[in-house]
C-alpha cells in the first residue's frame, strides 16, 4: 500500500501506513521513525468546536467557602483507642514518632494517655490518638476491628474508638 500524507492536529505533517483500514496503525514520521501514538482517521480529523456549549453546575454558587481547619470532623471520628500490655506502657512522644514513620508527617493532632490517679504507681494501660483526617483511622485500621502495632518492642493494640462507650461522671 501506498503511504498517505496527513495533518496531526497539532500540524506536524507525517507518512501514514493504510489508515482506514486499523485505528491502532503506526504512524510514520518523515524521517522513518515508527511511533504508536495510533492514526488519525479522516472522518475524527475535525472535532466539532464545543465552545458553544452551555457550561451546567449542580454546585450551589452561594454556599459558604470551606476550610479545612474550620470545617474539620468532630474529633471523636477522627480517633483510636489503644491499649498496652499490663506494665509495657509507651510515652505520648513514641505513639507520635511511629505513627509520623509509618504515615507521614502531621498525621497525628495529638495522643492522650490515661495515667491512673491513685498513690500506687501504677502504668497506664489505654489512650486515645487523634488524627487529622477521618480517612487516617481507616487507613491505620486497614480494614480491621483490632490492629496490633509494635512500638520500641513494646505492643500496642488500636481500635476505633466507640464514643457510646465513653464514660460520663455521675453528678448528684
Amino acid at each position: 500500500m501506498e503511504p498517505k500524507e496527513a495533518v496531526c492536529s497539532i500540524g506536524a505533517e507525517v507518512e501514514c501506513q493504510d489508515i482506514t483500514s486499523d485505528p491502532r496503525t503506526v504512524l510514520t514520521t518523515s524521517s522513518g521513525e515508527g511511533t504508536s501514538a495510533g492514526a488519525v482517521r479522516n472522518d475524527q480529523a475535525e472535532l466539532p468546536d464545543q465552545t458553544d456549549a452551555p457550561l451546567r453546575s449542580n454546585l450551589n454558587p452561594f454556599a459558604e467557602e470551606w476550610h479545612p481547619i474550620l470545617n474539620m470532623a468532630p474529633e471523636e471520628d477522627r480517633c483510636c483507642f489503644f491499649t498496652f500490655s499490663n506494665g509495657y506502657p509507651l510515652t505520648e512522644r513514641q505513639i507520635i514518632n511511629f505513627f509520623t514513620e509509618q504515615y507521614g508527617g502531621w498525621c497525628v493532632e495529638r495522643v492522650y494517655i490515661h495515667r491512673p490517679e491513685t498513690r500506687e504507681e501504677k502504668s497506664p494501660l489505654f489512650g486515645r490518638i487523634v488524627f487529622r483526617s477521618v480517612l487516617m483511622t481507616e487507613i491505620v485500621l486497614g480494614g480491621e476491628e483490632e490492629v496490633k502495632f509494635r512500638i520500641d518492642r513494646r505492643p500496642l493494640w488500636c481500635k476505633r474508638f466507640d464514643k457510646e462507650r465513653v464514660r460520663r461522671p455521675i453528678y448528684n
